[in-house]
């Protein structure tokens, strides 16, 4: 290509460019209007970060430890753990826990993105957040919610909790008090359990110790009935009542010497 057609393509682009100006311009306006509004709108998120280990051992109370392990699931266990750890109830306690209704970042509602804020700067509020039970989360808690994340590390039972938030103190506080929170429920299961477990055995142990009573007391009737009594109970008889003669000789004796 010559240096003469080069000349004539860029002359034919430009002219392209100048006649439909008013759109180049137009876009030029919007695209700049729209980062303007980004960074108006946009505050520097922080994310704190801690890690947790999640063990899926039971207490061994039961016989069979598979009885245990049968609540607990299969492989879905730990994707149950991973939907507590956003759930609702540690949310509301991490919130009282760490008073944070009154925190004016979280007062607002959950964490906005672009398009959110757009809206929210055009005077379109945020959709409510809705929890699983269908009750309205308060705005702290769904707060809460918005900004956690979890991350499991592949092959391995670790897992990174992530909190965002514009204040690095709220984060860090936040995601430390969350993994405090999982582990304090974590004990309280395995207690519950422990407990629950406990009473299910001492329930049947005294079921069967009252069989077993039963079938004594039934055994003691039959062998009194028929008459059916052992040489070594006659003989522990006897030698009862021999104890509580010579007793009585021995009192008799010693009545009649202090007289």
């Amino acid at each position: 290509m010559t240096e003469q057609a080069v000349w004539q393509d860029a002359r034919r682009y430009l002219a392209m460019l100048h006649k439909r100006r008013a759109v180049v311009v137009t876009c030029f306006v919007l695209c700049l209007a729209f980062a303007v509004l980004y960074n108006y709108t946009t505050r520097p998120v922080y994310q704190a970060t801690t890690q947790i280990l999640i063990d899926r051992d039971t207490p061994d109370v039961l016989p069979n430890k598979e009885l245990v392990e049968l609540v607990q699931g299969g492989m879905d266990y730990y994707q149950t753990q991973y939907q507590l750890l956003k759930g609702r109830t540690l949310a509301e306690r991490a919130v009282e826990r760490l008073q944070l209704q009154t925190n004016p970042e979280l007062a607002t509602g959950p964490m906005l993105n672009p398009w959110e804020r757009v809206r929210a700067f055009f005077g379109h509020p945020p959709s409510a957040v809705i929890g699983t039970n269908g009750l309205r989360l308060s705005p702290a808690a769904a707060a809460f919610r918005s900004r956690i994340q979890v991350d499991p590390i592949p092959g391995s039972r670790l897992v990174n909790l992530h909190f965002r938030a514009y204040d690095p103190q709220v984060a860090a506080d936040a995601v430390n008090m969350l993994a405090q929170l999982y582990i304090e429920q974590s004990l309280d299961l395995r207690f519950t359990t422990s407990t629950e477990a406990t009473g299910w055995l001492s329930d049947r142990l005294k079921e069967q110790q009252a069989k077993v009573e039963e079938a004594e007391k039934a055994l003691q009737a039959y062998r009194e009935r028929e008459g059916l009594v052992n040489q070594e109970e006659r003989q522990g008889l006897v030698e009862q009542k021999l104890e509580m003669l010579n007793g009585a000789i021995l009192d008799a004796r010693t009545d009649r010497i202090a007289k």
